[in-house]
Order: structure tokens, then C-alpha cells, then sequence
């Protein structure tokens, strides 16, 4: 089924974004940035970047518990692929989502729901663009087999 390898893709996209943690601590300031707008963000500078650090640290920590969960559960227990990156998946966003709320300390959940949005899919399409492009996904599917849902 298509929304299997939507999700399988979702997940790899997630974890190429989220464990690159020193890099994207930019990233997270700049999605706070581009929901705020033109407004001034309202913490102190040290405050803004240490809650960002957390946030980009957080995040990396639980996409490799959503990776480890993945290839335990895929490649070694040999669970369908599909039905268990769909569960991930739905398990991963709310406590992302809730994370980044907490640790950045907006005021509305659908805040947080932007600000995670942005920090995905700003670095996460020219991820999928470049790795499309070098051939990176074939390979990552021949090299790790139960990453990328087959249906």
C-alpha cells in the first residue's frame, strides 16, 4: 500500500533530519524564526539558543529510539515493515510535537505543530531532492533493507 512507504519515507526523512544534531540547532532557531515572522523573539538570546540546543538534542534523542524501535522490531523480530512504521510514526509526532512545546515554550500547541513542520521539511526536502539525485536511497534500501517499506 502507498501509505506504508509514505510513512517508511516520513521516518527516513525524520532521521535524516533529526540526528545530524550538532548541524540543526540552526535549524530549529530558524523554523522558531519563520513562524514567529518579522516579530522579535521573545527570549533573552542565551535563553533562545539553549532552548533551541535542547530542542535539536531532544529531538535527535527520540529519532534514535524511533530508528532502534524500527530495525528491532522490522529487522530482527521480523515484523511487517508497513503496520509497524505506521505505528511509529503515529507514536513519534505527538511526542515530538509535544517536546518541542514544552522545551520552546509556546503558547499553542498548533505553535508547536508549525515550528516542527518548518524544522523538518526545510532541511528535508533538499535532503530528499540530493539523496534522489546521488542515488543515495537505492542504496540506503539495499544497505538497510527494513528502513524503507517495500510496499
Amino acid at each position: 500500500m502507498d501509505i506504508y512507504r509514505f510513512c517508511s519515507w516520513c521516518l527516513v526523512v525524520i532521521s535524516a533530519v533529526t540526528l545530524i544534531f550538532p548541524v540543526n540547532i540552526p535549524l530549529v532557531a530558524l523554523a522558531y524564526k519563520v513562524k514567529i515572522g518579522g516579530k522579535a523573539i521573545d527570549m533573552e538570546p542565551g535563553e533562545f539558543w539553549w532552548r533551541c540546543t535542547f530542542a535539536a538534542l531532544g529531538l535527535a534523542v527520540l529519532g534514535l529510539i524511533l530508528v532502534t524501535m524500527d530495525y528491532v522490531l522490522v529487522g530482527s523480530a521480523q515484523m511487517p515493515p508497513g503496520p509497524v512504521q505506521i505505528t511509529l510514526f503515529l507514536l513519534y509526532l505527538p511526542a515530538a510535537i509535544g517536546f518541542f512545546f514544552w522545551i520552546l515554550g509556546l503558547e499553542e500547541v498548533l505553535d508547536a505543530v508549525t515550528v516542527f513542520v518548518l524544522y523538518i521539511l526545510l532541511p528535508g526536502l533538499p535532503i530528499l531532492l540530493i539523496g534522489a539525485l546521488a542515488r543515495l536511497w537505492v542504496k540506503v534500501q539495499g544497505a538497510a533493507p527494513w528502513l524503507l517499506s517495500p510496499s
